[in-house]
């Protein structure tokens, strides 16, 4: 079971949905948000958070980020971390009632959760493939995406899911990091964060190395768990989609075994 709804956040109406597990156990309410990746939305989630709320129990819950998908973009139509990970998740968190949530980011949506954890009280962190500083390999596989949407293979396949505003999206992303300073980095703010941490990505990401992991496992000051997953890219949601709910659930269970 589904629901949709707009949320008015930031100068943005932003598209939310909501998957309901058939069944779930007693107690579970707290929801899973995800936050999608750079050139994501809900719909490039595919059938991720309906196997996630049937694994788990509980609603998961996507929005599309201002300026991504059915989410109108923000009126000075900047990329801006911090702003989503305090307005925009703020106002998410608020139209659901809820206060604690469990956040579930992938990539740029990992770094967004990371910083909405600091600002705002949070249950736990499931982090996919995070950024906290600026790398060569990232800059290079932004570089070959730029490739990509100049040779309109890329365009073309997320025309399908932004739409008109696809070019605006796509430009946005990859001038936010390619004009970045090079320390760009939230390293130093993640002593704020206090959350039980579930990280991953994997061994063959072509935007990341293993060293993000190893700064959120020796910064954070709450308990964090990290993960290499063999043979992976960039996304493992979609690349391992079964091994990740396994293992998303089983962290979950986990947060329940340790509160009670």
């Amino acid at each position: 079971m589904t629901r949709e709804f707009y949320v008015e956040a930031a100068d943005a109406s932003v598209l939310v949905k909501i998957w309901k597990p058939d069944s779930g156990e007693p107690g579970a309410t707290t929801p899973i948000i995800l936050l999608h990746e750079g050139l994501g939305c809900i719909a490039m989630w595919r059938d991720f958070p309906a196997r996630l709320a049937t694994a788990s129990g509980r609603h998961v819950v996507a929005y599309d980020r201002p300026g991504h998908g059915g989410s109108s973009c923000r009126a000075d139509r900047a990329l801006n971390f911090d702003i989503e990970a305090t307005e925009v998740f703020s106002a998410i968190a608020a139209e659901l009632g809820v206060e604690r949530p469990i956040l579930y980011g992938h990539s740029d949506g990992a770094t967004i959760a990371l910083l909405a954890s600091i600002a705002s009280p949070v249950q736990a962190l499931i982090l996919e493939a995070p950024h906290v500083f600026l790398e060569q390999s990232m800059l290079l596989g932004i570089s070959r995406a730029q490739v990509r949407w100049d040779q309109g293979e890329l365009r073309d396949r997320l025309s399908k899911y932004h739409g008109p505003a696809v070019r605006q999206m796509f430009e946005r992303w990859a001038q936010f990091w390619l004009q970045s300073d090079s320390c760009w980095s939230i390293a130093e703010r993640l002593s704020g964060v206090t959350a039980p941490v579930f990280a991953f990505q994997g061994d063959n990401d072509g935007y990341a190395g293993a060293q993000h992991l190893q700064m959120i496992a020796d910064r954070c000051r709450g308990p964090v768990r990290k993960t290499l997953i063999p043979q992976c890219g960039h996304a493992p949601h979609r690349e391992r989609e079964e091994l990740v709910v396994g293992m998303v659930t089983e962290f979950i269970s986990r947060l329940e075994t340790t509160k009670a």
